[in-house]
C-alpha cells in the first residue's frame, strides 16, 4: 500500500469515527428520554426499586452497535474520498488516474499535502444529550412522596381485604356459608378493593366494617350453636362414660333413669349434628332407646362423643384464630366441653331412692359440666355459694321503748324519719330533741317566695294544723 492509500484509509477512519459519534449521540439522547419516562412510570404506579431501574444503562450497549453499523453504511467509499482529496489538493485528476494507469515520472509528484477539515456542529447535540441525562437523573432523584401522585387517590387495603376473604373461605369450609354465597362475598370484597379511592375513604371503610360485622355475627351464631352442641355431647359423654364405669354398682331404677336421660341427650345431639348421626349405627340408637346398652357400647358411645366434641372445639378454635370470635368466648367453649365422668359415676353409685329421680340425675350432670362462675356460661350449672353473709347484724331485733309523757307526745311534731333507734336517758325518757333545739336566736332572714292571690287559699289550707 502506497502513501496515498494510507492517507485515504486514515481519512476514512476519521470520518467513520465522527459519524459514529454523531449517530450515537442521537440514539443515546432518545434513549435517555425514554428511560426517564419509564423510571417515573415504574416508580409512580408500581413502586419499583430504583436499583433495578439502573439496568437501563445496559441499553446503551446495543445503541453503540447500531450507531457503528449505521456509520459504516453512510461512510463514503474510497473512490469518493480519492476524488475529494484530488480536488482539495488541486491534482487535476491525477489521483483518480493513479488507480487505472501507470503514472511513471508523475508518480513522485502525487502527494496529498493537506486533508480537508471535518466540521461537526456538536453544540446542539451535546446540549440535547445533557438535557436528556438530567431528565434521567431527576427521575431517579425525585422523592417518593412526589412519585406517588399517581396513586394518591387509591387506598391500600390489601391486608384488610385478604383477612376478610380468608374469613369468608373459613366460613365456607365449615359449611356455614354456601359456596355461591361465599363466592359472591369474595367478589364484593375484590370490587371494594378496586374501587377504594382516597377521595372517599369513608365509603370504603364503611363497606369493610359492614362486612367484618356480618362475618363476626354469623361466626358468633355458628360458634354459639357449636357450643350448645358441645355442652350436650359433653353431658352425653360424661353420662355414657359414667354408666360404663358404674354399670354393676347402680340400682336398677338409677340405671333406667340414667339411660333415659342419655337417650334424650343423644337424640338432641343427633338432631343438631348430622355427622354424629351418620357415625352412630341405628342398632346402637335402638338399644339405647330400650336401655340395653352394654358397658362396652357405652364406652364406645362416650368415645364418639368425645371425638366429635374435639372436632367442634377445633372449628371454634379456627374462628378464634382468625378473630371472628373473642378469645374469652373460646376459652368458655373449652370449659363447656370438659366433664368428669369419674365424678358422675361416683354420684350414680351413691344415688339412692327418690334422690335419684330424673331431676337428681340432671343435677349430677349439671355439676359435672358447670363451672359455677359468674361469667357467661352454662345456665343449668349449679351455682357455687361462698362467703355467706352473717345474719347476726342483719335481722331486726325487737326493743321495748319507754313511754313518753302525754304532754310531750301532744306537743311533738314529726319532722322526718331516721334509721337510728331513739335515745333514752337514765330516767327512761325518750330524747325527742330536734336539730334546732339549743340553737341561739339571732336576727336572721329567710328566703320567701311571693304567693299569688289565687294560690293563697290552697297554701294556707296546706299549712293549717288540725287540733
Amino acid at each position: 500500500m502506497d502513501i496515498t492509500e494510507k492517507v485515504i484509509a486514515h481519512f476514512r477512519q476519521k470520518m467513520a469515527m465522527v459519524l459514529w459519534l454523531k449517530h450515537l449521540l442521537f440514539y443515546v439522547t432518545i434513549w435517555c428520554f425514554i428511560w426517564g419516562v419509564f423510571v417515573m412510570v415504574m416508580r409512580s404506579f408500581y413502586h419499583t426499586d430504583k436499583t433495578l431501574l439502573l439496568f437501563g444503562l445496559i441499553g446503551v450497549v446495543p445503541l453503540m452497535i447500531v450507531a457503528l453499523v449505521q456509520s459504516l453504511q453512510s461512510l463514503p467509499g474510497k473512490k469518493n474520498v480519492r476524488a475529494l482529496l484530488d480536488r482539495f489538493n488541486g491534482q487535476g485528476g491525477l489521483l483518480m488516474a493513479q488507480v487505472q494507469v501507470d503514472m511513471g515520472a508523475w508518480q513522485d509528484q502525487l502527494t496529498v499535502k493537506s486533508l480537508p477539515q471535518i466540521k461537526w456542529k456538536i453544540k446542539k447535540p451535546i446540549g440535547t444529550l445533557t438535557v436528556s441525562i438530567l431528565f434521567v437523573v431527576v427521575s431517579f432523584m425525585l422523592p417518593e412522596r412526589m412519585m406517588k401522585v399517581a396513586q394518591a387517590h387509591h387506598l391500600e387495603i390489601d391486608h384488610e381485604v385478604e383477612t376478610l376473604v380468608e374469613q369468608i373461605e373459613l366460613l365456607k369450609e365449615e359449611d356455614i356459608y354456601e359456596e355461591d354465597h361465599a363466592d359472591l362475598l369474595v367478589k364484593k370484597m375484590n370490587q371494594v378493593k378496586e374501587d377504594a379511592l382516597g377521595e372517599d375513604p369513608l365509603k370504603t371503610f364503611e363497606a369493610l366494617d359492614h362486612m367484618e360485622d356480618k362475618l363476626k355475627n354469623d361466626a358468633q351464631s355458628a360458634a354459639q350453636s357449636m357450643v350448645n352442641q358441645t355442652a350436650n355431647m359433653a353431658k352425653a359423654q360424661a353420662l355414657s362414660g359414667a354408666l360404663a364405669m358404674a354399670a354393676n354398682d347402680m340400682e336398677d331404677g338409677v340405671s333406667k333413669e340414667a339411660m333415659k336421660q342419655l337417650n334424650e341427650l343423644m337424640n338432641k345431639a343427633v338432631k343438631e349434628n348430622q355427622r354424629l348421626k351418620e357415625a352412630l349405627s341405628p342398632e346402637m340408637m335402638a338399644q339405647l332407646a330400650m336401655g340395653n346398652l352394654s358397658p362396652t357400647a357405652l364406652a364406645a358411645l362416650s368415645s364418639n362423643c368425645k371425638g366429635f366434641n374435639g372436632k367442634l372445639l377445633g372449628k371454634v378454635g379456627k374462628f378464634s384464630k382468625l378473630k371472628l370470635i373473642d378469645s374469652k368466648f373460646f376459652n368458655e367453649c373449652k370449659k363447656a366441653g370438659q366433664c368428669d365422668s369419674k365424678g358422675l359415676a361416683k354420684f350414680l353409685k351413691a344415688c339412692k331412692g327418690k334422690a335419684c329421680s330424673a331431676t337428681g340425675i340432671c343435677d349430677g350432670i349439671a355439676k359435672c359440666v358447670g363451672n359455677g362462675s359468674v361469667t357467661r356460661g352454662r345456665g343449668d350449672a349449679e351455682m357455687t355459694w361462698q362467703d355467706e353473709s352473717d345474719e347476726s347484724n342483719v335481722v331486726f331485733r325487737e326493743q321495748v321503748l319507754p313511754e313518753a309523757s302525754l304532754s310531750q307526745m301532744k306537743d311533738s311534731t314529726m319532722i322526718g324519719l331516721s334509721l337510728t333507734s331513739p335515745k333514752t336517758d337514765s330516767d327512761g325518757v325518750v330524747d325527742i330533741s330536734t336539730a334546732l333545739n339549743g340553737a341561739n336566736a339571732s336576727g336572721g332572714s329567710a328566703t320567701t317566695v311571693k304567693v299569688l292571690p289565687k294560690h293563697r287559699g290552697a297554701v294556707g289550707r296546706y299549712f293549717d294544723r288540725k287540733e
